[in-house]
């Protein structure tokens, strides 16, 4: 969970609440008062960001 806490909040949330949770993105959207197009997007920086954060990690 460490990676995650490093994350703007707006990408957390977006994380938790799709991948931890297990939400759809339309309710997403909803709770966090934003387009779905919105959420797709945090999603997908987050998991770039994850993806460089485990990188470092590594050694890579």
């Amino acid at each position: 969970m460490l990676i995650i806490q490093n994350l703007p909040e707006k990408q957390k949330t977006a994380i938790i609440l799709t991948k931890i949770e297990d939400r759809p993105q339309q309710e997403v959207a909803e709770i966090m008062g934003t387009s779905v197009k919105a959420v797709e997007s945090l999603i997908q920086r987050a998991k770039a960001q994850i993806e460089k954060q485990l990188k470092r990690s590594e050694g890579f």
